[in-house]
């Protein structure tokens, strides 16, 4: 399943969550705004310098960690890092998400108290 649709069968299967992402060039290109259009997913749109205030890296990094952990050699092959993305995706529990989601306030208060420098996050 192409990622797009899962993002959107999350969001509505959550009512209240919104999905942000920042104005970096792959997330603003017109393929991807189209793609989320196509979803009914409304992003919230941050500023392209921000990734302390992005949740999704440190669950991308535990994704990454998950695909290695099941294919060291996938990089070797498109379809099968494909494949295996899925696969690792869906094991990264609602509760790791929330983990990532309820560090938002320390990290705007950290972004905040850095006068948007660089922050532990």
């Amino acid at each position: 399943m192409h990622i797009v649709p899962r993002i959107a069968e999350y969001l509505k299967s959550h009512p209240g969550l919104y999905f942000q992402q920042d104005n970096a060039p792959g997330h603003a290109a017109n393929f991807t705004k189209e793609a989320l259009e196509s979803f009914s997913i409304q992003p919230i749109w941050w500023p392209p310098n921000s990734p302390d205030l992005a949740p999704i890296k440190g669950i991308w990094d535990e994704q990454k960690d998950l695909v290695q952990d099941l294919d060291l050699q996938v990089h070797c092959n498109y379809q099968r890092l494909q494949g295996i993305v899925g696969i690792a995706w869906d094991q990264i529990s609602d509760e790791i998400i929330h983990q990532y989601i309820r560090t938002m306030h320390e990290r705007c208060q950290a972004v905040i108290d850095a006068q948007g420098g660089i922050t532990k996050f």
